[in-house]
């Protein structure tokens, strides 16, 4: 009987500290402090967005600036380069080289490199490889 007034005893200090915790003023400090917090992400939220419609102008305005017309320019590019590349002025070996590299995943600088002539050679054997497949 001694063991059921002490459990007894004991619930009833649990719900009285229960009910007291409920109404002290610790829950104002909490709603205060989501307050706060909320008031801050905002406020970074506003400073994130302002800084990225900033640097959207910007990347407009680079875009804008740097918007010329160079399809001449890369036009007059590709005939000289076809003009100095013929295909006669490389050797069957290094053509099925240049193919062979290009197969197994090598970049065109690294096919160069290995086979010894310039990128642009390389890109026109790789081009009329894959014209004629």
């Amino acid at each position: 009987m001694d063991i059921w007034i002490l459990v007894i005893a004991l619930l009833v200090i649990a719900i009285i500290l229960f009910v007291i915790s409920m109404y002290s003023k610790d829950s104002n400090n909490v709603e205060e402090q989501l307050s706060e917090f909320s008031v801050q992400q905002s406020q970074e939220l506003y400073s994130i967005k302002s800084r990225i419609s900033e640097l959207e102008r910007t990347q407009r305005q680079v875009v804008a600036n740097n918007n010329v017309d160079y399809s001449s320019e890369a036009e007059e590019l590709s005939t000289a380069i076809e003009e100095e590349i013929l295909p006669e002025s490389i050797s069957d070996m290094t053509r099925e080289d240049v193919i062979r590299l290009y197969s197994q995943g090598y970049t065109m600088h690294e096919i160069a490199h290995e086979v010894k002539v310039s990128p642009q050679v390389v890109q026109h054997v790789i081009d009329d490889y894959i014209e004629n497949r």
